[in-house]
């Protein structure tokens, strides 16, 4: 026994963790720890262990219909002198690496042993942390009624996962998992399939490998090895149907008494997703969650005129946290306010991703006075309870002394507002006379060197070789330019919403004119059916649609890197309409 709880301790001592107390729970095999689902038969023995990393006291649970076969004393060990973690900072990753002291991990073992059948519900332990109490989560276990199992002797199949009925914004973990015998230890799967899932975001979740051991209450033992795990996060209302998960697997037949191989499909993946309920408050910004809070942080309250204010509104819960933007807040009037820079610090769990998104604003007053920051008022709908829960952070009040006086930056508009002090000026006394003499040699000469330099072009022009081929690839161009004029100007604004509504409006406008199609005609069938009817390769056609793709889910999909996105989309598009171009004026 002392042997088995070594192995746990060395086992666990991989990982690191936060300020939590984290909960395991292992079935023994021999003197080996294995994950399991825990389940157990009559009389066997378990291992939980608890994990944490804060200095504090202990307080176990109260175990009930169980017997503590074996406690260990609180272990320590180290995970490194240092370490790094990844944020986002306005859409840029960057590392964050902490040098402090080797982080210390305890760990409290027990062996357990039940003594009756059914549900035993293990309650939380608590890790006592000067005033603040943290605990862990409450397991449960089931106790089958027996003494020993059965293995599974059946062919494996696959199974997934989800929750079919969502609201728009509502997180879902999709899993996929292989139930096989433990007799067949030469089991082997590889992917074979990619899932599409239109109109849903996803984050795929990193699941461990290792097999994991189910007892069912039937007292059959069996294996479940997880092969595919991520996040949904429905971002329109409808129908989600999608085909079904497809792996290939080499396994023992039990039927035919040899191995083979097989492609194991799982049922389809539907998923239906609802408008989320009437009346929508006010203060509503997408956010979906059972759990979530907001604060705000100042780092001063005293100061003077024209010296900078850091202002933080920090968000924190579970949910699609990862897709809250920067909404409008409500700061004095005489306050100059700069866009927030945005710190994304989320994470993608097992049931959902979750972490803390912060906006901080940097905010300068121009005038003296006492003035207040209000609160910030912010709705979140919990799909749970089918409501909308408001939360609200505190306001700030803020005295500003007079310090350097303010001056526009703008200083053609600060002299044109402050003209009329201005005595005996220049544009008080102008003529007409005087303005065309002083203009009228500058313009002379600007037009003889137009002049010049056309005749210039021309002659370079008129002395080089024509090829058609590059005439006809300049045409397109400047057909391409033309038409994404408007999505060029929202990239320069930085407008991302509009910047692909604006290439989607340009794609379609193009294909219209050129194929002289009333808009209530366009559709993606219209596409193949005009490109096939032109000879169009079929590489740009389908490039042609799968950038109305991008376009149509980019708005509501967010990016690390925007402006990256955002140029290479127009770019995509510019050759997209030369390729058109080309291939129609080659036949």
């Amino acid at each position: 026994m002392k042997n088995i709880l070594t192995y746990i301790f060395c086992f666990c001592c991989l990982f690191s963790f936060s300020q939590e107390l984290n909960t395991n729970i292992y079935a023994i095999d021999g003197n080996s720890p294995i994950e399991c689902d825990n389940s157990f038969i009559k009389n066997e023995k378990f291992v939980l262990e608890y994990n944490w990393t804060e200095k504090g006291n202990f307080v176990a649970p109260k175990f009930k219909d169980l017997i503590i076969i074996q406690e260990s004393g609180i272990r320590k060990s180290s995970t490194g002198s240092s370490f790094s973690s990844l944020v986002i900072v306005n859409g840029k990753v960057v590392e964050n690496i902490n040098n402090s002291n080797k982080e210390i991990i305890k760990t409290k073992t027990y062996v357990l042993k039940p003594t009756k059948t059914g549900r035993i519900r293990i309650p939380a332990a608590e890790l006592n942390i000067d005033s603040k109490n943290i605990k862990s989560n409450s397991i449960n276990v089931y106790i089958c009624d027996c003494d020993e199992w059965e293995i599974y002797e059946e062919n494996p199949y696959l199974q997934t996962n989800f929750k079919s009925e969502l609201y728009i914004g509502e997180q879902t973990q999709l899993i996929a998992k292989i139930k096989y015998s433990p007799k067949d230890n030469r089991f082997k799967t590889k992917d074979k399939s990619q899932i599409i899932i239109n109109n849903v975001y996803r984050d795929p979740v990193s699941h461990k490998k290792n097999i994991k051991r189910s007892i069912s209450k039937d007292c059959i033992a069996s294996w479940t090895k997880t092969i595919h795990h991520e996040i949904l996060t429905p971002i329109k209302v409808g129908t989600v149907n999608t085909s079904p998960l497809e792996i290939q697997s080499t396994y023992f037949d039990f039927n035919i008494k040899k191995r083979k191989q097989s492609i194991l499909k799982s049922k389809e993946i539907n998923l239906q997703i609802k408008e989320l309920p009437e009346p929508i408050p006010k203060n509503f910004y997408g956010t979906v969650s059972k759990k979530f809070s907001i604060r705000s942080e100042i780092d001063r309250t005293s100061l003077k005129t024209s010296e900078a204010i850091s202002f933080k509104v920090i968000f924190r819960g579970e949910g699609n946290i990862n897709m809250l933007e920067p909404f409008e807040l409500e700061f004095p009037s005489s306050f100059e306010v700069f866009d927030p820079t945005i710190t994304d610090e989320t994470y993608v769990g097992n049931n959902n991703t979750g972490g803390t998104k912060t906006f901080e604003y940097t905010i300068i007053p121009r005038k003296k006075g006492d003035f207040t920051i209000p609160e910030i008022k912010f709705n979140y709908f919990n799909p749970k309870t089918e409501k909308y829960i408001e939360i609200n952070t505190k306001e700030h009040l803020i005295s500003v002394e007079q310090g350097k006086q303010y001056m526009p930056t703008d200083t053609t508009q600060n002299s044109l507002l402050n003209l009329d002090l201005l005595e005996n000026s220049e544009f008080s006394s102008i003529t007409r006379r005087q303005f065309i003499s002083k203009w009228y040699s500058f313009s002379y000469w600007i037009i003889f060197a137009i002049i010049i330099i056309s005749y210039l072009v021309y002659f370079i022009l008129s002395k080089r070789s024509v090829n058609p081929i590059e005439i006809r690839r300049r045409k397109s161009t400047k057909i391409a330019i033309k038409r994404l004029k408007n999505a060029r100007f929202c990239l320069k604004n930085r407008d991302f919403d509009q910047f692909f509504e604006e290439i989607e409006k340009s794609l379609w406008g193009y294909f219209a004119d050129k194929f002289k199609i009333n808009s209530s005609e366009l559709s993606k069938e219209t596409i193949d059916l005009y490109f096939d009817k032109r000879n169009i390769k079929t590489e740009t056609k389908n490039n042609f649609v799968s950038l109305l793709n991008i376009c149509e889910f980019a708005r509501y999909s967010p990016s690390k890197d925007r402006n990256l996105q955002m140029e290479r989309t127009l770019e995509e598009a510019k050759e997209i309409i030369i390729e058109v171009e080309s291939d129609i004026k080659k036949k």
